[in-house]
């Protein structure tokens, strides 16, 4: 969906000269994020977005660089024009209220599944997620897994943590919820779970009763928006109202 809003965002400046470079890399290398960045400044871009790896060399290679920076979906504390997403805290600190709902007064064990601590936003959601849920002290979390975005890798961890703790929910933090899930089902334990986003997967669970509720953060707007604060700076040097724009944390049930 992020892509699908940029792509459709620049259909429409295409006449006045703007053309987007899109470089994808997959999982959390932070030297293979720093030669994607290389790859693209070959071309002689006049303004990068990125969704930046948490780490010393992306970092660095970011600071370096002499043109205007909007991040996405995840951001660094440093000089940037923009950055652009939903505020994370928020999104766990919903989910968290949802958890508290559904396990009750009587609280329960709590699994979370996340896509990797080297994510600033993956670590602001459990965060927001851990603040809301430890509030009823009934409450006990037993385990925080990495799962890289993958589905298989979801699977793989949300298995072990099934057999070894025996949650009676899990969230799933970010991605690769639909290896996690079918984990959940495998297992043919009752257990509830929160997802994010919204993906045919979700949805298709949602319907299905499978999954309590997913927060979702808007990405087809979170494209549109990116490729808008870029244009505007290039094409007349006009800067974002606010330099964080954050889309709505919605809920679907």
């Amino acid at each position: 969906f992020f892509l699908r809003g940029i792509h459709d965002r620049e259909q429409k400046y295409a006449n006045y000269g703007l053309n987007v470079v899109v470089k994808e890399i997959r999982g959390y290398d932070g030297c293979e994020q720093v030669s994607a960045i290389d790859k693209v400044l070959e071309q002689d871009i006049d303004a990068l977005a990125i969704m930046p790896l948490d780490m010393p060399e992306v970092r660095e290679k970011l600071k370096s660089l002499k043109i205007p920076i909007v991040m996405f979906n995840t951001d660094l504390q440093m000089e940037k024009l923009a950055f652009v997403g939903c505020d994370y805290y928020n999104s766990g600190g919903l989910s968290g209220d949802i958890a508290n709902l559904v396990l009750g007064s009587h609280g329960g064990k709590i699994g979370i599944v996340i896509g990797s601590f080297m994510m600033q936003g993956h670590k602001l959601r459990i965060s927001g997620f851990t603040d809301s849920v430890m509030a009823n002290s009934n409450n006990s979390i037993v385990a925080c897994v990495e799962n890289a975005d993958d589905d298989s890798r979801s699977y793989q961890v949300t298995k072990e943590l099934i057999a070894q703790h025996h949650p009676d929910l899990i969230y799933f933090g970010a991605a690769g919820v639909k290896g996690g899930v079918e984990a959940v089902l495998d297992s043919k334990e009752s257990i509830r779970m929160i997802t994010v986003d919204e993906t045919t997967a979700t949805r298709e669970y949602l319907d299905k009763g499978v999954i309590s509720a997913t927060v979702t953060q808007q990405p087809y707007l979170q494209g549109v928006l990116t490729i808008k604060v870029l244009y505007n700076y290039l094409s007349n040097k006009k800067l974002p109202h606010e330099r964080y724009i954050y889309t709505e944390n919605q809920v679907n049930l």
